[in-house]
């Protein structure tokens, strides 16, 4: 709480930096103490400053990107990537016994966006490989830029079965391959597996 105190206490009384901190015996205060010898008030000020900029940013994106906790199939939520709206809907059919939230995108670049910017954070991909603006591989290669998606499955589902493609697949960053036609208890079940979703649902 004294380490709290050094930084908070600064909000509303930035020249009481000094008395907080003889009274906190803390390594890290005494860190901060120590940084701040034979600078003036302004100087410690400003750094007590940055410190706390540092810290709020901090504190948001932790919970920012704080994983919430699944109580309900409904909160697990997957992207269906495909520039075909048949092929889509079929996917949306095979998951929907599931009961999981499904969004879609029209290619690559769209679900480049929805995944960067958006206000979901999803647990998994499915992903199409030829796509008008930017393809499946290309997509997967984007998103395994950003570690915090290193983790994030994307099951690539697609008509190009050579062993080639499939080897293109996990160089891009493909968590698995599933190749068209396949069964909706196929897709499903692999969907399940990579979302490590457990809790049985009733149709």
């Amino acid at each position: 709480q004294k380490d709290n105190l050094v930084i908070l206490s600064n909000l509303s009384n930035p020249a009481g930096y000094e008395d907080v901190n003889k009274e906190d015996n803390s390594s890290s205060s005494s860190m901060l103490l120590t940084i701040a010898t034979g600078l003036d008030r302004n100087d410690r000020i400003v750094i007590i400053g940055i410190v706390q900029i540092v810290l709020a940013i901090s504190i948001g994106l932790l919970l920012s990107y704080k994983k919430k906790e699944k109580n309900s199939p409904s909160d697990y939520n997957v992207l269906i990537v495909d520039d075909s709206m048949t092929d889509r809907a079929i996917m949306k059919k095979s998951l929907k016994p599931l009961g999981i939230s499904v969004s879609e995108a029209t290619n690559g670049m769209e679900a480049l966006d929805i995944v960067k910017n958006g206000d979901k954070a999803f647990d998994a991909i499915l992903i199409d490989i030829e796509m008008p603006k930017m393809d499946g591989y290309t997509l997967a290669g984007e998103i395994r830029k950003y570690a915090k998606f290193k983790n994030l499955p994307l099951i690539a589902v697609t008509s190009r079965t050579s062993k080639t493609d499939r080897m293109r697949g996990v160089e891009s960053g493909m968590t698995e391959y599933i190749t068209k036609p396949y069964s909706p208890e196929y897709l499903m079940n692999v969907v399940k597996r990579n979302i490590n979703l457990t809790m049985e649902v009733t149709e």
